[in-house]
This record gives C-alpha cells, structure tokens and sequence, in this order.
C-alpha cells in the first residue's frame, strides 16, 4: 500500500476520532460577571429561591467585595434581601448554597442590561450542555479539525473508490 497525498485527510479522520473523549469533554464554567443596579443610597436588592422558584426564608447571603471584605445579611420570609450603601465596583454574592459574581452600577451609569436585582438558586448547579453550541465549537478546536478532516476525507475517498471501480484504472 502506497502513501500519497490524498490519503492524509482520511488519516486525519481516523486519528480524531481515536482520540480519548476527554479531549472533547465539558469544562468548568467560568464565572461569568453579571450587571446589576444599585438604588438610591447605593443599596442592592436580592432574593434566595429554591429550584422550583420558591422564596428560601431566614438564609443568610454573605456579599463580599473585591478587597475581600464581607458583611452578611438575612433574607426576609419571602426570600429578600438588601445590602445598602454600596458603590460601584465588583462583588461576590452567596447564599443557601449559590454564589454569583456581580458588577454594581449606581443608578445614573448603571447600563441598559444592568438586572434590578441580584436572584440566588439555591444549590446553583450548572449541568452539561447548557453550553450554547458556538462557545463549545470554540473551545475545543480539536472538533474543529476533526469535522474538517472528515468533510474532505469522505468525499475524497468517495472519489477514489468510484476511481477503482472504472475499468482501466490503476
């Protein structure tokens, strides 16, 4: 058997799809830093839910700051919670379980996206595949090439079997 040229990309093919499923599995989330309004006197507003929805009463929630500092506060019988006099800047926000990462804005440069308050799941569990397809695509170029290698290595061995099945070829 000879070795050309237009057998690489079949090669390619099998090697990608020789390799180990870790390659391609599911990394850790990464903390995804989300906007929220601070109201009037710099207070931040929250609440503690279970996964159903519903409200988790008496919970204490810790925010912490970006140099580290926390101060706690404990949710109402509906689940809320504030913390008041706040600036802007960076915080850590857990509770019953959860915790979120969040950038507070004052109400005069506070962005359109910026969320009214902060919302808490209790147990905050990210399952596989709630990935949007294009991020995972991104994230794992070895699926990349593999697609690549297969989308020109079967039509190009395609070709080569009707090529040998025609009389007269080499």
């Amino acid at each position: 058997m000879r070795l050309s040229l237009r057998h690489l990309p079949v090669w390619l093919a099998m090697i990608g799809m020789c390799l180990p499923q870790t390659l391609l599995g599911a990394q850790p989330a990464k903390p995804v830093a989300n906007d929220v309004k601070l109201w009037k006197g710099g207070t931040m507003l929250g609440q503690v839910v279970d996964a159903q929805g519903q409200p988790i009463p008496e919970t204490i929630v810790t925010l912490r700051d970006s140099k580290g500092n926390a101060v706690a506060a404990k949710t109402d019988p509906r689940g809320y919670f504030t913390f008041q006099g706040l600036k802007s800047g960076a915080y850590s926000v857990s509770g019953a379980g959860a915790e979120g990462a969040y950038r507070a804005w004052t109400e005069s440069v506070a962005p359109p996206s910026a969320q009214p308050g902060v919302l808490l799941v209790e147990g905050n569990e990210v399952l596989r595949g709630q990935q949007p397809l294009g991020a995972f695509i991104a994230q794992h170029p070895i699926l990349i090439a593999g697609i690549v290698a297969a989308a020109i290595a079967i039509p190009i061995a395609v070709h080569n079997a009707n090529d040998d099945d025609e009389p007269g070829s080499p």
